[in-house]
C-alpha cells in the first residue's frame, strides 16, 4: 500500500504547493488525495473546489500487477511517485524527444511493419532495441495494441484511396495468385494494373487475404467476383492473368473478367 499526503495544486497556474501551505490557498485550489494504490479498492482521487461538492474517482488496479495504473497516475495526473525506479527512468528519457519527433517515429516504426512484412514483435526484439536506444535515446517503439490501431486505420485510408483511384480509369487487367504457405494456410492476391491519364504504367494491391476452407473453383469465383464488386471495376476489366493452378483457370474464365492468359 502506498500513501502520500495531500498536495495543493493552483487552478489559476498550477503550481504546486507543500502541505504547509494550505492554509495559504485560495477558494479555487483542488484538493488531490491519492492512496491505497494497490488495495481492492484501486486508488481515490478526491477533488474538492467552489463549484463543485466533494467527489470520489476510482482507479481500479489489475489484481496481478499494478505497473499500468501507475503509468497512468504519473502521466495522466503527474503523480511521478507512483513510478517503479525503472519507469521513472524512462520517463525521464523519453523527454528527450519530442512529441512530434515521437510521432513521426511511431509512424516510421509502424510503416516498417507494413512495407516489410514484419511481426509485431520484430521491433521490440533485443538487437532493434540497443539500435533505437542509441539513435534515439529514450525512445521506445509503440506496443503491439497499438501497432495493431493504427495497422488497421492505415488499412482503412488505403482501401479509401484505392476505391477514388479506381473511379478515374478506364481498364484495368489482374494477376491473381493462390499459394499454400509453410503452415498450410492458403492465400490469395490480387493485383490491378493500369495505365493512368500519364500513360505511366501503376500496379496497385487489390485484395490479400488469407482464403479459407476449400479453394474450389466455384469459391474462387465468387471471391473473385465479390472483390472487384467492391472496388467497382467489374465493367472495367481487359484480362486476368493467374497460374495453371486448374481451379483457379476455372474460376477466372468466367464471363466478366475479360481476357484470360495463364503465366508458366
Amino acid at each position: 500500500t502506498l500513501q502520500t499526503g495531500t498536495t495543493e495544486v493552483s487552478s489559476s497556474d498550477d503550481e504546486t504547493m507543500n502541505e504547509d501551505d494550505q492554509g495559504n490557498d485560495n477558494d479555487h485550489q483542488n484538493t488531490i488525495t491519492s492512496n491505497n494504490v494497490n488495495s481492492e479498492e484501486g486508488q481515490r482521487r478526491q477533488r474538492s473546489d467552489s463549484t463543485a461538492s466533494n467527489t470520489t474517482e476510482v482507479f481500479k488496479a489489475n489484481d496481478s500487477s499494478d505497473t499500468n495504473l501507475r503509468r497512468h497516475l504519473a502521466y495522466v495526473h503527474n503523480l511521478n511517485q507512483f513510478l517503479y525506479p525503472s519507469q521513472l527512468q524512462n520517463r525521464k528519457k523519453a523527454s528527450l524527444i519530442s512529441t512530434k519527433l515521437k510521432q513521426q517515429l511511431d509512424k516510421a516504426a509502424i510503416d516498417a511493419i507494413s512495407v516489410d512484412g514484419r511481426s509485431f514483435g520484430d521491433l521490440g526484439k533485443e538487437g532493434i532495441t540497443k539500435f533505437l536506444n542509441l539513435s534515439n535515446p529514450g525512445y521506445r517503439v509503440p506496443n503491439r495494441k497499438t501497432m495493431r490501431r493504427q495497422l488497421e486505420l492505415s488499412y482503412k485510408n488505403y482501401r479509401k484511396e484505392l476505391k477514388k483511384q479506381m473511379t478515374y480509369i478506364s481498364n484495368i487487367s489482374l494477376t491473381c495468385d493462390v499459394w499454400k504457405s509453410s503452415t498450410r494456410a492458403y492465400y490469395i492476391c490480387i493485383t490491378g494494373h493500369f495505365y493512368n491519364e500519364k500513360s505511366q504504367l501503376e500496379s496497385y494491391i487489390l485484395c490479400f487475404r488469407r482464403f479459407l476452407g476449400s479453394h474450389t473453383a466455384v469459391r474462387l469465383r465468387r471471391f473473385l467476383f465479390n472483390e472487384i464488386q467492391k472496388l467497382g471495376i467489374h465493367e472495367k476489366m481487359t484480362s486476368i492473368t493467374t497460374d495453371n493452378s486448374k481451379d483457379i483457370c476455372i474460376a477466372a474464365s468466367t464471363v466478366g473478367f475479360g481476357n484470360l492468359f495463364s503465366c508458366l
